[in-house]
């Protein structure tokens, strides 16, 4: 199964890429968006919205089929949660280093 390698920035960017090159970078509010639907909602209900949460369809096509291969409920839920884990920066907040990754994680 291939992997989706999410890097988070000191500046709250994410960047989502796969093991073919393909990457979708979100801002800092596309970021926190995405990590708190994760927090905030069911593994189904983050599914079906992560359409409307990424702008881009294979890694939301990627990020399906890694639920859909989860064998049981708590493979499922330990993908969402690595979303939900995800560090946020408040709104404002003037990082030191915006470039440097601060966490690295790989899905599934």
């Amino acid at each position: 199964m291939d992997k989706l390698t999410i890097k988070n920035y000191g500046s709250g960017e994410l960047i989502l890429s796969n093991s073919d090159n393909h990457s979708l970078k979100l801002s800092h509010e596309q970021a926190n968006r995405l990590i708190l639907f994760a927090r905030m909602h069911t593994v189904e209900e983050f599914v079906a919205q992560l359409p409307k949460l990424l702008s881009d369809h294979k890694i939301v096509s990627q990020m399906r089929d890694f639920f859909d291969k989860a064998t049981t409920s708590s493979e499922r839920w330990n993908i969402k949660e690595k979303f939900a884990r995800l560090v946020t920066m408040v709104k404002g907040y003037q990082p030191s280093h915006p470039d440097k990754v601060i966490e690295e994680i790989i899905v599934p």
